[in-house]
């Protein structure tokens, strides 16, 4: 403040307020590489966490794949549902859980699995309860809240996802309970089980189809075995 009071003072003091005004503008600009720097290491953080749900997304549908092939690979309907057991345990983490087949004629879902708990019926038909409703509409059910320390009662699933080929429903999956504690069901449970439901659909349908030909064949040779009537001497 005394500075000034001669030219040699004067340059002095010019040349202090300069170094304050550039030291005041390296804190700006030091203060804003902080901010921009901070800005930097959530922008990669949150790429890094977008990176490991794209792992895991692509991950999961690559096993849904290779599960999907084992699905198709037999027409026996007993491999068939032995692959869907395994898909509901591996795949979807499933601990308790029923699978239906819709029998054609009745247009009941039958209880032709049962895993982690008894069911307290063996069909199921259009509109009785929650599973009934998704037998009826063809749309999936899900809970608000998946936690669940012990399997839900059989008439309060935790979802249900109908094997729905064309509108048609085939068969149905209803869970539980699951192997680990989820808080709500993501976009990704979502979509794996769209995929469970289309590809189960198409494999309940194809094992029908051919377990309906191969006895129709069987009736057929039968019939042709008949006409043709004992071999002669």
């Amino acid at each position: 403040e005394s500075l000034g009071q001669n030219a040699e003072e004067a340059e002095v003091k010019a040349r202090l307020l300069r170094s304050e005004e550039e030291r005041m503008a390296l804190d700006r600009n030091f203060g804003q590489a902080q901010g921009e720097l901070l800005a930097i290491r959530k922008q990669l953080m949150e790429s890094t966490q977008r990176f490991a749900d794209l792992t895991e997304q692509v991950d999961l549908l690559t096993n849904l794949h290779v599960a999907a092939s084992q699905l198709h690979a037999s027409l026996d309907p007993a491999a068939v549902l032995r692959s869907i057991q395994e898909i509901a345990t591996n795949l979807v983490g499933a601990e308790a859980f029923h699978v239906f087949i819709v029998d054609e004629k009745t247009g009941r879902a039958e209880l032709v699995l049962s895993e982690g708990q008894e069911a307290l019926t063996s069909s199921v038909g259009p509109g009785e309860g929650i599973i009934g409703a998704c037998l009826e509409s063809g749309l999936p059910h899900f809970a608000t809240d998946p936690r669940v320390r012990a399997a839900t009662p059989f008439e309060a699933p935790l979802a249900v996802i109908p094997f729905d080929l064309s509108g048609a429903v085939v068969g149905l999956l209803s869970i539980h309970k699951l192997f680990q504690q989820k808080t709500a069901f993501s976009e990704l449970d979502f979509e794996l089980f769209r995929l469970l439901g289309a590809q189960a659909a198409t494999a309940v349908f194809a094992s029908r189809l051919h377990m309906t030909s191969e006895r129709k064949l069987a009736t057929l040779r039968g019939f042709i075995d008949m006409l043709k009537g004992p071999a002669g001497p």
